[in-house]
């Protein structure tokens, strides 16, 4: 029987494709703990981050009515491979971005996006058909420029200026070289072209598998965004493999998968190395792994389940959870954000700004297992009383028992829990 109240969790958090720096991530995610503790009337505290070239990590305490909770926060550090893809020359990026795009076509992923998520292939299809309407435009004003001087040389040469031109308006004005620069990150690595971050890769996977061997932690805890999902899932298969190597038992991990990209790569042919990894991870019985979607996130895909999709349907992983992000935030604060696809889609691992069934916050920092909290239909929303008082554990029949006068426990205690998948 497993713990359900945490006094110490371990959390590695692998963002999406976002080129943000840790001490932005921090400052942000300072920010937000505020908010969690304002709407779970919660005392928290966090330290200044230490930076290390692949990772990021600070300390968070969390304090409530009879319980208590320190949580070690490792940020998996990739967004200087963002940067490094975004700094190149834009006559690399171009051809580049249109071959990995075209490679996502001929590979079949796009007819696997229509038939899973229209939303999701209608994403795939803006930056191609943003990107073919500058060519077009571009070579319009090559042709006028070819006729008006009476040479193909100098018409060429405005064609090309007009590509340039057009292609930094449009990446200033709808982001077009970041989603080029994404889409030829998420073919390098499915293609198994990412050698720069295989190191990382495994050594965050011997970090994650010494954690959970080491009984410091409670609770070891993986929060993946979007394509760094496809990065969380290498990791954790990393994790398993390290300590099948050694003679020993695979680790117990959580594995939260939130507005996940792994349909982005799995759907394609050639995506083999991340199907493997799926697979494996999908197969191990002490890894509990969740899939939370949500409907108004045209950027994942709603309802499916990731391994059923690509034809791997196995024991019952990832558990599928979907969740309304409206119901996260005020109808003002939600109403502001709604027509800006990209804010919405970073709601699952933003701050809340008023009680909800999920909470990102309440799964770094708070008193309940994130498994605990994923499966519960609500939540911590009947688990924790208005002044932040744990009010009800989930006991293992689905009901709840009262909880502890005091949930400061010792490391060796026990409380009833939900058992594992």
């Amino acid at each position: 029987m497993d713990e359900t109240v945490v006094t110490r969790r371990r959390v590695y958090h692998v963002a999406g494709f976002d080129p943000e720096p840790p001490l932005a991530v921090h400052a942000r995610f300072s920010r937000g703990l505020g908010r969690f503790g304002a709407v779970w009337s919660v005392s928290t505290e966090v330290t200044q981050p230490v930076v290390e070239d692949d990772r990021a990590r600070w300390r968070i305490t969390s304090d409530g009515p009879g319980w208590h909770n320190e949580a070690e926060f490792h940020l998996f550090r990739w967004d200087d491979r963002i940067t490094a893809l975004h700094r190149r020359p834009l006559w690399r990026r171009i051809p580049e971005g249109a071959l990995a795009l075209a490679d996502f076509v001929t590979g079949g992923a796009l007819w696997g996006y229509f038939r899973h998520s229209w939303r999701y292939a209608l994403f795939f299809l803006f930056p191609v058909l943003a990107f073919l309407g500058i060519l077009a435009l571009a070579a319009f004003i090559g042709v006028l420029a070819a006729g008006w001087s009476g040479s193909a040389l100098i018409g060429g040469a405005l064609g090309l200026a007009a590509l340039l031109g057009l292609f930094l308006l449009a990446q200033r004005h709808i982001h077009l070289g970041l989603l080029f620069d994404d889409w030829i990150f998420a073919r390098h690595v499915m293609r198994g072209r990412q050698d720069e971050l295989d190191g990382r890769i495994l050594a965050a996977g011997a970090d994650l598998a010494a954690a959970a061997r080491s009984g410091d932690c409670d609770e070891v805890v993986v929060i993946a965004h979007s394509l760094g999902a496809v990065l969380a899932v290498q990791i954790v298969d990393a994790a398993i493999r390290h300590e099948a190597e050694a003679g020993r038992p695979p680790p117990r991990l959580t594995l939260l998968t939130v507005g996940s990209s792994i349909l982005k790569l799995g759907l394609h042919r050639a995506a083999k190395r991340l199907r493997d990894a799926l697979a494996r991870v999908s197969a191990c019985e002490s890894v509990f792994w969740a899939d939370v979607q949500a409907r108004s996130d045209l950027i994942n895909f709603y309802t499916r389940d990731p391994m059923a999709a690509m034809g791997m349907p196995g024991r019952a992983s990832p558990l599928v959870k979907p969740i309304s992000l409206r119901r996260l935030l005020s109808p003002e604060r939600y109403g502001a954000i709604r027509m800006n696809p990209y804010k919405v889609h970073c709601l699952f691992v933003r701050a809340n700004d008023r009680r909800a069934a999920y909470d990102y916050f309440m799964l770094v920092c708070g008193p309940l297992r994130a498994e605990t909290l994923i499966r519960a239909q609500e939540g911590a929303m009947g688990l924790i009383g208005a002044d932040g008082q744990l009010c009800r554990v989930p006991a293992c029949d689905g009901g709840a028992v009262p909880a502890p006068a005091d949930a400061r426990l010792d490391a060796g205690a026990k409380i009833a829990g939900t058992d594992g998948p």
